[in-house]
């Protein structure tokens, strides 16, 4: 939820002799930031598996909602022995674009079909593929990662770095430096720091 660029450059670092950790940090940090929310804040693809009642509408887990890519149900009488993503095999759109067909709001992800259509009765019958979160330099504004979060992601990815030089001098990234910083990497925690939760707070999923 931040770039390298921008981290390097906050860290005044020039080389690329870091990159690749400096990456991984980036990246343990949006883990930890996600785990914090109860949330998935990263962007990508989701798929959530729901049972028909034949009504037409649903609500998605995860936001802020790209698009959806399939609504898929099964065959009861022809399920696959193997189970997986594979026995979702009918379209629900008969292979339109879902686009034409459905209504959501990317914020709350409410879903509902357009057109008289309904999910066919069933347990755990159905899976909807999505694509849904924040990232950097997004396609579409909705998923672009808002200001509160990259600073948030790149102030704690900065600290999460010099954290891991504790008590070290500078050394070169051989595979066995790799290692140790990347273990000291995950005994590090920043998120105790009050000014970061007051921020993650606003993006936090109540459980109920």
């Amino acid at each position: 939820m931040t770039d390298l660029k921008d981290l390097k450059e906050y860290l005044k670092i020039t080389g690329s002799e870091l990159d690749e950790f400096l990456q991984k940090t980036i990246e343990f940090t949006s883990e930890k930031m996600s785990a914090y929310c109860r949330r998935n804040l990263r962007y990508g693809s989701r798929y959530k598996v729901i049972s028909g009642d034949c009504g037409n509408e649903t609500s998605l887990d995860a936001v802020p909602i790209d698009y959806i890519e399939y609504i898929k149900y099964r065959d009861e009488n022809n399920i696959p022995s193997g189970g997986g993503h594979e026995q979702f095999s009918i379209d629900l759109f008969g292979g339109e674009s879902p686009a034409g067909n459905i209504w959501y709001d990317e914020q709350t992800g409410r879903l509902i079909l357009l057109k008289g259509l309904t999910f066919p009765e069933g347990n755990s019958n159905i899976e909807i593929k999505y694509f849904a979160g924040y990232t950097v330099s997004a396609p579409n504004p909705v998923n672009e990662t808002p200001e509160d979060l990259k600073s948030v992601c790149l102030m704690a990815s900065a600290e999460f770095y010099l954290k891991s030089f504790q008590g070290e001098g500078r050394i070169g990234l051989h595979s066995r430096a790799k290692e140790e910083l990347e273990s000291k990497l995950k005994q590090v925690d920043v998120f105790k720091d009050e000014n970061y939760n007051i921020i993650l707070d606003r993006y936090r999923k109540i459980k109920i």
